[in-house]
Formats: structure tokens, C-alpha cells, sequence
């Protein structure tokens, strides 16, 4: 196996001082690494991903940055001026320069929930002005028909683990799915896709920048919103409703959208975690995985975790 020094050093001529594990991801490799000419940031991809539909979407979307003056990862080229370089694994690497920024965790202020709001706003007014749509790497992503359908046949028995079902968790599935999946989320347009907080670079207190675009796509704002207040407004497992409402305030004074946010977040915001909680316990019961066990029973727990994630009604 090629390891990701080697790698690192098909981008870069500087002496490869260190390479380190990242370990934040929940789907690609990611590490940092050390040169003589600086800091970078090095991803082994998922190999579903497909790097022609990558490459066409950075071209989009690394213009919008540019123009509005938002930090994003610039790749590197290799030698023959390819943007990623292929393992014998079948594996794809890409390397980009390490941006120096803030990334925070939840809970946050409500101060740095209007920030959140505003950058992700800023982001979405931007991504309007896209002269073509991008192409989805991803494109069953947000799409709950489509991972319920996965979780109805992991449980008829493709791929089943049999022993790893939990009989409350899929009981509270069934009850949801019938409650949710008539939800209306409003609108579609082109958003970033995966706009949590640990994807946004912070500087001075305000969303400079945003990292990990492999997920932009034309998708539903009011869900982009909501996956936005799921990563960082829960605080001791529950919903800052606060910190919530600061945030769509911020979205909508940096969007200035006509579509009435706040009356479709909640739906979507139960809808999301929803969405993610049916996709962790598929990868949970069945042996066809998509996200990282970062520890045993990791993907049982935030199945459990997210199920008791709900706008609140009052």
C-alpha cells in the first residue's frame, strides 16, 4: 500500500517533515502535512467518488469563492498537472495548502449563531450566480426515499447483520418515516451541501471561508439551514431553540431570500435528523458502510442520538 508520505510527495518538492492523521472526517482520509515549504492538507477519497464530476464543480464554485472573496481549498497540482494523483489501490489523493482559521465546535453563542448564519447566507446569494449547475457527486444526498429504501432492504437481508438490530430504534423509524417523509422543505437551489460548522473557517468572528465542497449540488435551502442549526446549536443533547432562531437571522439578513425560513426550518430540521439517523443505523445493521466506526457502537449511538433530535413545538 502506498502510504501518504509518498503521496505527499508527488505535490509538493518541498522535504515531507510529517504526516499526520486528521481523523475528523466522517467519510475521506485526511491528514496534515508538514514540508520545508509549508503546511498542507492531504485527502484519500472515497473511490465511489467520481474526480471528473469533482474537477468540473471546483471549477464552478472556485470562481464564486474567488469573486466573493471567501476562503476555500485551492488544490495543487501534481508534476503532470493533474489535480489528483491515483494509488495501485485504486485510491484518489488530493492536496491543497492549509488555511489558517478558527473552527469551532457547538454549542455556540448565539453571537457566533448569527455569524454562522450570515456566512452560510453570503455563501448561498453567491452560489446563485452559478453560470451552470453543478454535477452531484452525491446524487441521493438529502434524498429520504431513497436511504429508507436502503434501510428496507438492509433489514429484508442484504448485507444484514442480524445480531446488531436494535427492535426500539426500528420501531421509532416506522413511526417517523410515516411522519415525516410528507414534510414540505420548500424550495431547491444550489447549496454548498454539507455546511456544518466544522466546514466553515472563521476569522475575526465572522465565516471567512468554507471547506469540503464535494457535496455542492442543487438541494433544498431550508434543509442546507437546518443540517446548519443540527451541527451547532444542540447543547446537552437538545436543540438551543435561541441559537436556532440567531442563526436563521443571520441567514436571512446575509440572503435576503423572499421564501419564509422560519416556517420551513423546523419540518426540515426534523427532517434531517431524521435522514441521518435512518443512515447511521443502515450502516449500523449492515456490512455495506459509508460511515467511519470511530468507535465500537459509534453509528448505533448517533442512530439513537439523532432519533431524539426535534424542533421544539412551543
Amino acid at each position: 500500500m502506498v502510504s501518504a508520505k509518498e503521496i505527499s510527495g508527488r505535490f509538493t518538492e518541498g522535504d515531507v517533515r510529517s504526516v499526520v492523521s486528521l481523523g475528523l472526517g466522517n467519510i475521506n482520509d485526511t491528514f496534515i502535512v508538514e514540508t520545508g515549504s509549508g503546511k498542507y492538507v492531504l485527502q484519500r477519497l472515497q473511490k465511489k467518488m467520481d474526480p471528473a464530476k469533482l474537477e468540473y464543480n471546483y471549477g464552478l464554485y472556485s470562481k464564486i469563492c474567488e469573486r466573493e472573496n471567501m476562503l476555500f481549498p485551492i488544490w495543487i497540482r501534481d508534476s503532470g498537472g493533474k489535480s489528483f494523483v491515483s494509488d495501485s489501490d485504486g485510491n484518489s489523493w488530493r492536496m491543497y495548502p492549509y488555511i489558517e482559521g478558527e473552527i469551532l465546535s457547538a454549542p455556540l453563542s448565539e453571537a457566533q449563531c448569527h455569524a454562522c448564519g450570515e456566512g452560510l447566507g453570503r455563501i448561498h446569494a453567491a452560489l446563485e450566480k452559478l453560470p451552470e449547475a453543478p454535477k452531484p457527486v452525491y446524487p441521493h444526498l438529502h434524498d429520504l426515499g431513497y436511504y429508507y429504501e436502503q434501510y428496507v432492504n438492509t433489514i429484508r437481508g442484504d448485507g444484514l447483520c442480524e445480531g446488531s438490530r436494535d427492535a426500539d430504534v426500528e420501531e421509532k423509524i416506522r413511526r417517523k418515516m410515516a411522519e415525516i417523509s410528507s414534510f414540505d422543505t420548500g424550495s431547491k437551489s444550489v447549496v454548498h451541501g454539507d455546511a456544518k460548522i466544522s466546514n466553515m473557517i472563521f476569522r475575526e468572528g465572522k465565516v471567512a471561508g468554507f471547506l469540503d465542497w464535494d457535496t455542492v449540488m442543487e438541494g433544498s435551502v431550508s434543509e442546507e439551514i437546518a443540517d446548519c442549526i443540527r451541527s451547532a446549536c444542540i447543547k446537552d443533547g437538545k436543540l438551543d431553540i435561541r441559537g436556532a432562531k440567531a442563526l436563521m437571522e443571520g441567514y436571512i439578513s446575509a440572503s435576503r431570500t423572499d421564501e419564509n425560513i422560519t416556517d420551513l426550518v423546523p419540518g426540515a430540521f426534523d427532517k434531517i435528523c431524521f435522514e441521518l439517523a435512518l443512515r447511521y443505523y443502515t450502516d449500523a445493521i449492515s456490512d455495506n458502510k459509508h460511515f467511519k466506526e470511530k468507535y465500537p457502537g459509534y453509528r448505533l449511538k448517533r442512530a439513537k442520538e439523532l432519533l431524539q433530535n426535534k424542533w421544539p413545538e412551543n
